[in-house]
């Protein structure tokens, strides 16, 4: 009995919480970027993706049209090129694969040729609510989030449908497929999910509160998690939640953010607040 009491004394200290990260600005980009929702880092050409969200606009005659536009930006906090793909109908959530670079439009996805310069297709969605973010499985499958909506469409070999539509998913945000793990982050409760892409069975994962759960990214064996209104979270790999960036009392924002694993950085835009700002991780 005296052994087992030590052994639990001993063991004690390896259960107590670890600190949050911190991290430093490294640069920060103020002006020139109209509403920046979402930015996608391009390892291949060491560049930036930044959607300019800006505003909806109405042509005279009654059709939809927007001058909105994807940016390219450097590492070191420079525009290249301001409007790089034009003529966008208010872009949100963005996502890089195999040279393409997949964009939510007001309308549906936009396509673009990254290499050919060049936009290859575009799938329109009809949608009840306002279509936000996306992401892409090991099979190609594209998802997208309905904000304000209980729906979850995917794009399967060019067709779309709403592959989900349930109140457990009420109000989503971000979303990333991450380690054969389908994340969601669904405002309405305040949970980020994870759906089974084969049964389409949803479970609670961790729940982080009230806050617009806005992007999700892998940093090793952890999570990192923007709430647009309130900051930025870390989740280690002992399911342990920690704040590490908090804007509630600055009227900044944290939207749709990048991670970047061989520098340790996050570029974080800012939506209303027309920031792009980097962050580089402490040791």
């Amino acid at each position: 009995m005296k052994h087992a009491i030590l052994i639990i004394l001993l063991s004690f200290p390896l259960f107590k919480d670890t600190e949050p990260p911190v991290i430093e600005k490294v640069w920060e980009i103020s002006e020139g970027l109209e509403v920046p929702e979402s930015v996608v880092y391009d390892r291949e050409n060491n560049v930036l993706y930044v959607s300019n969200y800006k505003r909806f606009v109405k042509k005279k005659n009654g059709s939809n049209y927007s001058d909105c536009s994807i940016s390219k930006v450097d590492l070191n906090g420079q525009i290249i090129i301001k409007d790089w793909i034009p003529n966008l109908s208010s872009p949100t959530g963005l996502f890089l694969k195999d040279g393409l670079l997949y964009i939510v439009e007001r309308f549906g996805i936009a396509i673009y040729d990254i290499e050919n310069d060049k936009m290859k297709a575009r799938h329109r969605i009809k949608h009840d609510f306002f279509i936000n973010d996306i992401t892409i499985d090991n099979e190609n499958n594209i998802y997208v989030t309905e904000a304000g909506g209980n729906t979850l469409y995917r794009i399967k070999e060019n067709k779309v449908t709403s592959w989900i539509k349930s109140d457990s998913i009420g109000d989503a945000n971000g979303i990333s497929f991450i380690d054969d793990k389908l994340y969601i982050g669904v405002n309405e409760d305040g949970f980020l999910k994870s759906i089974d892409t084969k049964t389409k069975q949803i479970s609670n994962v961790y729940h982080l509160g009230e806050g617009n759960i806005d992007g999700i990214k892998k940093r090793g064996n952890q999570l990192l998690i923007s709430l647009y209104d309130k900051g930025m979270r870390l989740i280690d790999e002992n399911g342990e939640i920690m704040e590490f960036v908090n804007t509630s009392s600055t009227g900044l924002h944290c939207a749709d953010f990048e991670y970047i694993p061989h520098k340790d950085m996050i570029i974080v835009p800012s939506l209303f607040d027309n920031t792009l700002t980097a962050y580089k991780f402490k040791d």
